[in-house]
């Protein structure tokens, strides 16, 4: 089984030098701080999503503090978790399709690889909740299939074979329960 490493990449609200980046590998490795410009924030194409995801990543990682961050979890793992999470207080960022980002060096789409799983969240105070005690537990599976991926440049979906491949990975467990939503 493959072994991931986290790295949490923190976008903090806009200060005088710009917006502060925190980068964390594993939970223990803290990387030196460095800062987004926003004068330099890149265009965002919609047409050109490669384009605009590696326009992204650039600016991401144009501090060389981050860069360096950037290259030195790489090296330490190529199998690594990226969260990124943008503070409350910079809704501007919000409005950014960081699922496009795509590594300017290798070419690596790092929200569509394997050895990126990538989420991104919205930084705030979470309360763990009770664990599911009542079985099964159900589950309502939503698949995003939209139809013009293609347009976009981007590779179609295969809804169906998602839906057998999650119910291939939890088999036949009596305590989980699924429904796919039906498609628009």
């Amino acid at each position: 089984m493959n072994k991931y490493a986290d790295l949490e990449i923190r976008i903090l609200d806009k200060q005088a030098q710009g917006y502060p980046v925190e980068i964390t590998f594993n939970g223990e490795q803290e990387f030196p701080r460095g800062f987004l410009d926003p004068a330099a924030r890149p265009e965002i194409n919609k047409l050109k999503p490669r384009e605009t995801g590696a326009k992204l990543f650039a600016w991401l990682m144009s501090d060389a503090r981050l860069r360096d961050a950037w290259a030195g979890s790489k090296g330490q793992q190529p199998l690594r978790r990226i969260r990124l999470r943008i503070d409350a207080a910079a809704p501007e960022l919000h409005a950014l399709p960081w699922e496009l980002l795509r590594d300017s060096v290798d070419g690596a789409e790092l929200t569509a690889d394997d050895s990126t799983p990538f989420s991104r969240y919205l930084a705030g105070q979470w309360l763990a909740g009770s664990p599911i005690l009542k079985r099964p537990v159900r589950m309502l599976v939503a698949i995003a299939n939209p139809s013009n991926l293609a347009a976009r440049g981007l590779q179609e979906v295969r809804a169906d074979d998602k839906w057998e491949g999650l119910r291939a990975a939890l088999g036949s467990n009596p305590d989980i329960e699924m429904t796919r939503l039906p498609e628009p």
